[in-house]
């Protein structure tokens, strides 16, 4: 069992969020040609539904790698042996930012063209936003704790 101890499943994470991050720079650089492409075959002539996707899921496509790029900072904490830091914490709540902006440029999306899969990714990102505060709001109590403790030696 010694494969599954925490630095080898953080390394293992990171090169996965690592490709994952590269692979979504690619589709949000090509998003407007890929959306153009999809809207061509799919639903012919809805301008301005292909507008208002290209105008807000490229800031939904930013914030999905900005909330990537924190993942991978933080899970680079942990393979310093040194993850109770006050810019986890930071990090967590930027990702909780990042969270609340997608589920309200979804909800702003629905208005254009209301599907379930649109409304139930804001929820999901709704709902990831208030995990990350939670994560965010433990991360700093570890932190304050570590301190203390660090101060008593």
């Amino acid at each position: 069992m010694h494969f599954w101890n925490l630095e080898t499943l953080s390394k293992a994470l990171r090169i996965c969020l690592q490709i994952t991050f590269a692979a979504g720079a690619v589709i949000t650089a090509l998003l407007w040609y890929l959306l153009r492409a999809w809207f061509g075959w799919y639903y012919w002539n809805d301008e301005p539904y292909y507008v208002a996707s290209v105008i807000l899921l490229t800031p939904c496509g930013l914030c999905s790698l900005y909330i990537l790029w924190q993942l991978i900072a933080l899970l680079k904490t942990i393979d310093c042996k040194n993850p109770f830091v006050r810019g986890n914490a930071r990090g967590l709540r930027r990702i909780a930012g990042s969270s609340f902006v997608i589920s309200l440029l979804f909800l702003a999306l629905g208005i254009f063209r209301a599907t379930v899969l649109t409304y139930g990714i804001a929820y999901i990102f709704l709902i990831a936003g208030f995990c990350f505060v939670v994560l965010a709001g433990l991360f700093g109590k570890a932190v304050a704790f570590k301190d203390e403790n660090d101060l008593t030696v």
